[in-house]
């Protein structure tokens, strides 16, 4: 059975650190940190695309690709992917949205928030919030 993770573990889950950790890296290169503020203020755009955040960031294409490979070893979509799927463990966590709803307020269809949940977490968004409330119930002694 699964047990539930934090949403400190699951920082770690998706970004292999915590993301205070991963943005004061990214601080270093001020370029990523204007490239990450526009991700966080931006992540619920479904058509947010690479070209957009790069020209924020005062850069090319190709300049922000390889600064992400650099940094952080992954793509544009992988850390705008895993990003989503964060800001959506938060939602799945305190509110009682459709799996539907959730998605699009992160940027994403249900297909694409199931896609990613099932690469990043190892299960389907359903299943991590019935664990969730399974787990919240059995701490609160089945008061819930």
């Amino acid at each position: 059975m699964w047990e539930m993770k934090s949403l400190h573990e699951i920082e770690i889950m998706l970004f292999d650190e915590e993301l205070c950790q991963l943005k004061e890296r990214l601080s270093y290169e001020p370029r990523l940190e204007i490239m990450w503020n526009h991700i966080e203020g931006k992540h619920a755009d479904p058509e947010l695309k690479l070209l957009a955040v790069a020209r924020s960031s005062g850069m090319s294409e190709k300049n922000l690709r390889r600064l992400l490979q650099s940094y952080l070893q992954m793509t544009f979509r992988e850390l705008l992917t895993r990003y989503r799927v964060y800001r959506a463990t938060a939602v799945l966590l305190v509110k009682h949205e459709s799996i539907l709803n959730v998605a699009q307020s992160v940027g994403l269809g249900q297909s694409g928030l199931e896609r990613a949940f099932a690469r990043y977490l190892h299960m389907r968004p359903a299943e991590f919030r019935k664990e969730c409330r399974q787990t919240f119930q059995r701490a609160a002694g089945g008061r819930l």
